[in-house]
């Protein structure tokens, strides 16, 4: 009977460790992000129709055109999301990369530039730096799909641009991310 007592707790207590051991793998995702992603046709300035995904706006990058790199502003890609002072990709984030590698092997003629970005926690030179971690994983990812490396570029703000200003673990949440933004070649 006592051997059946220290057996179950030693079990418990096992199951306890090993699941909370590996919970940082997984990215907390905003809510609004669990959900399927919708899929859209989207007409590209020379004319030509493609399909891709509803996600996040991508705002105009003023500095990206300075290489020649040019963004694809009609044409979204999902937002990663990664768990707090991680710059791993979870395992629920995967799958947009995936898709994300599909696109770029059916369409040679795009690169991508990758913003790596952090919540307002910790030092503006930590997040910097923890921005280009999370940028540098997701192209990892993606080169180990099979993109070439000359076809991504990596950017960090760290801080500096906040999808969420509020002072909460959800806005946090939703800053800790990389964004993918489709871009012609020069």
């Amino acid at each position: 009977m006592k051997l059946n007592k220290i057996l179950t707790i030693s079990l418990l207590a096992g199951i306890l460790v090993a699941g909370s051991g590996c919970s940082w793998f997984d990215s907390k995702i905003p809510e609004k992000h669990a959900e399927p992603i919708p899929v859209l046709k989207t007409e590209l300035e020379d004319g030509a129709v493609t399909k891709w995904t509803d996600s996040i706006k991508v705002d105009s990058m003023a500095g990206a055109a300075k290489d020649g790199w040019q963004p694809v502003k009609s044409i979204t890609f999902p937002t990663i999301y990664f768990a707090y002072d991680r710059s791993v990709i979870g395992l629920s984030e995967r799958h947009k990369l995936q898709q994300v590698a599909k696109y770029l092997k059916e369409n040679k003629m795009f690169g991508l530039i990758i913003e790596g970005h952090c919540d307002e926690n910790g030092s503006a030179e930590y997040n910097r730096a923890l921005g280009e971690r999370r940028s540098i994983a997701a192209k990892d990812y993606l080169t180990n799909s099979g993109i070439s490396t000359a076809r991504i570029k990596t950017i960090s703000y760290g801080e500096d641009r906040l999808a969420h200003k509020e002072d909460h673990e959800t806005a946090h949440a939703k800053n800790r991310r990389a964004e993918l933004i489709l871009a012609r070649m020069r």
